[in-house]
């Protein structure tokens, strides 16, 4: 298995599995439940990188709570929109590249 555990699909699948890193995401989601006693029984996520154009593309993903009333969703859905991972590739960080001699 390739490093970091991806495997197949080139750089698009790539960088929508980093979105869709569920472990840090799920965790923060179930403990946050948890925490206000929330009936959260269960986290999906669920990822497609659509290419409109040459020039339009994003990153759809559904996340499926299941055992919450609406408020709650909504609190839960405001967590995954703050990770790590989510807002770098809304920002469209820059990537800089040198090399060195070994």
């Amino acid at each position: 298995m390739p490093r970091g555990g991806l495997t197949g699909g080139g750089a698009r699948d790539a960088a929508t599995r980093a979105v869709g890193r569920t472990d840090p995401m799920t965790e923060r989601i179930i403990v946050v439940g948890a925490d206000a006693a929330w009936p959260l029984a269960g986290v999906n996520v669920e990822l497609t990188y659509v290419v409109k154009d040459r020039n339009t593309r994003w990153i759809d993903r559904l996340i499926t709570l299941h055992g919450v009333d609406e408020d709650q969703r909504a609190k839960l859905a405001e967590i995954a929109e703050k990770t790590p991972v989510t807002r770098v590739v809304r920002a469209g960080t820059e990537i800089r590249t040198t090399t060195g001699a070994a």
